[in-house]
């Protein structure tokens, strides 16, 4: 079956036509440049959902940029051949947000698609052929729960816009039936995290040692990651001790006792949790769940939230540890862990059972809004930390942060990932990958990985009391820098350019005054004629930043980050070198016509 828009035809294929459903298809044209295809299949009885196809096809012209939010090693923001890894990019409640944004190498938009299905899921190709851009869509590649009716829309435009403002238009076309969840004051504060520093060697006596440092230098929250749970300090990979979820003894004999002290320094405390697993090396759990598991491997297995009594354990666990410990909420890792891509269904073998949904999708959206839900009735301002892959529009309905993807060390995909994140998460507080570097460090060196979240908030995983002062003094002074421009840079409206380049100048505007972060050397920047204080913050390795600025005098002050004063000049209009040392930012403002000589 073929159906039409405007600019191409999209083809259906694979549905049986002896399955019963019927296909109604409705093309709404908005404009000359945006239509939205809308697709409705029903039948008289209830029935598992079909599975089928949708494919289009159209020219590859004037298209050198490809943006999409899903990040797992390849940068999606280069073209990749419709093929790459199988062609079939997963998408679902655990797994991102369908959205495409093809655009020319000024980031002009030339081809954007979203899709309105963002719970069950749904598998993407979508990219360059040899002389067209290919896009495949595969729905119902997983069980569902029988239906009479399924519907969902696909989104195209067209519109010559900077792609970043339409991921944004598109995100919430996408977000409109969810929306996010409320944001407390305290998500947007910078954090002290345990992982990357003590992974899971981490203890109550070395935290406390901790607590005083990282209360002088401003973090307001400390995240206590996995390690807290079992004993010694084995990998990262190792999760055989999850899903008893009880304080190790020797580490942690006091953990209620932790958390007061935390709140007595001004932090508060979140608790790592792998929400799916259960660990061999806990026996009596991991019995008591037997036949109830996605996956089983040697060490541990992915619980099936598609039982009731898996649901009721893993909220009744995290509320259990939200009251006896007074925590002020949780890291929630790995729902991300809980899909079939790839994977046989148990359910196949064993049929519906004491399951009450074959649609797995639908039992962690279930899962989840009821876990927001009950954490939040014990804490209104409960804090809930998602990851990135699970950050589609159905999981930020049950969150309040959401962090970068793991990139320890890399400050250039830290950079990526958290504007990334801003551009598809207009509400939730962003908050970036653990930042960890030698207790020897140039401060300089600090400095500019710090730089590199600036549109984010901070997660700080060093241990502070092995750092040198001058250390210490750089991290305090980010963080009050930070705190003085928090405004502008969480709730600013964000653009970022290049992508395809690791963004190396992104802005934030509220009101009539912009920040601009440079990342890059030789970049040129103009001083908006609408802007009356402009902050110009050098995050690139070389001094200097050259701007044109159209008034008629400009007066420019110079300082560290620390908010001591550089120098203050006054320039013409024109092309200005603006002298602003690497790591430091300069405050622009015109002079008025009455002040000048």
């Amino acid at each position: 079956m073929r159906y039409q828009t405007p600019w191409f035809d999209i083809q259906l294929t694979g549905l049986k036509r002896d399955a019963g459903w019927t296909c109604d298809y409705t093309c709404s044209p908005e404009s000359e440049t945006v239509c939205v295809a809308g697709f409705r299949f029903h039948r008289d009885r209830p029935e598992r959902l079909p599975a089928f196809q949708l494919e289009f096809q159209l020219p590859w012209r004037d298209m050198q940029i490809q943006w999409h939010p899903r990040k797992n090693g390849n940068d999606c923001h280069h073209f990749f051949p419709y093929w790459q890894d199988g062609g079939k990019t997963p998408y679902s409640i655990t797994h991102n947000q369908l959205l495409y944004v093809f655009a020319d190498e000024a980031g002009i938009n030339r081809f954007a698609l979203a899709c309105s299905e963002c719970r069950r899921s749904v598998l993407a190709s979508c990219g360059v052929g040899e002389t067209t851009i290919e896009c495949k869509l595969y729905f119902q590649t997983t069980a569902s729960d029988p239906e009479r009716e399924f519907a969902f829309e696909i989104r195209f435009d067209r519109r010559a816009l900077q792609y970043d403002t339409i991921v944004n238009e598109l995100s919430r076309w996408q977000s409109r039936n969810d929306p996010a969840a409320p944001v407390p004051e305290s998500a947007g504060l910078p954090v002290y995290s345990t992982w990357y520093q003590f992974q899971k060697g981490v203890s109550q006596a070395k935290l406390e040692e901790e607590l005083p440092f990282a209360a002088a230098a401003g973090l307001k929250t400390v995240i206590l990651d996995d390690g807290w749970q079992c004993a010694g300090d084995g990998g990262g990979d190792d999760i055989s001790n999850t899903g008893e979820w009880l304080p190790d003894p020797e580490k942690f004999p006091d953990l209620a006792g932790f958390v007061t002290r935390c709140g007595r320094y001004g932090m508060n405390c979140l608790l790592w949790i792998g929400l799916p697993f259960v660990g061999r090396k806990r026996p009596a759990v991991y019995r008591k769940f037997a036949g109830k598991y996605l996956v089983e491997t040697d060490t541990f297995g992915i619980l099936d939230p598609r039982f009731p009594e898996v649901r009721r354990h893993l909220i009744g666990v995290c509320q259990r540890l939200m009251r006896d410990y007074g925590l002020a909420g949780l890291k929630v890792d790995f729902i991300d862990q809980m899909h079939l891509f790839g994977r046989k269904d148990p359910m196949e073998e064993t049929g519906l059972g004491e399951r009450d949904s074959h649609s797995l999708e639908a039992a962690i959206d279930h899962l989840l809004d009821e876990l927001y839900t009950e954490l939040r009735a014990i804490r209104e301002d409960v804090l809930i930390e998602f990851r990135q892959f699970y950050c589609g529009p159905a999981a930020r309905r049950c969150c309040n942060i959401l962090r970068a993807q793991d990139c320890p060390g890399d400050q250039f995909q830290n950079r990526m990932r958290t504007i990334d994140l801003r551009l598809i998460s207009t509400q939730t507080a962003i908050h970036s990958d653990m930042m960890i570097w030698n207790s020897q460090e140039k401060p300089v060196v600090i400095l500019r990985q710090l730089l590199n979240t600036l549109f984010s908030v901070p997660q700080i995983s060093v241990r502070l009391a092995d750092l040198p002062e001058e250390s210490r003094l750089a991290l305090a002074a980010y963080l009050k820098f930070t705190r003085e421009y928090r405004e502008i840079l969480q709730r600013g409206r964000l653009h970022a350019r290049h992508p395809e380049q690791c963004y190396p100048l992104v802005s934030c505007t509220l009101g009539d005054e912009t920040l601009i972060a440079v990342y890059a050397e030789n970049q040129f920047i103009e001083f908006p004629l609408c802007c009356r204080k402009l902050v110009l913050v050098n995050a690139s390795c070389r001094d200097g930043i050259l701007l044109r600025s159209g008034f008629p005098a400009t007066t420019v002050r110079i300082f560290e980050l620390s908010g001591r004063m550089l120098r203050e000049e006054t320039y013409p209009c024109g092309v200005l070198d603006i002298p602003v040392p690497s790591t430091s930012y300069a405050i622009l403002e015109p002079v008025s016509s009455s002040g000048l000589s």
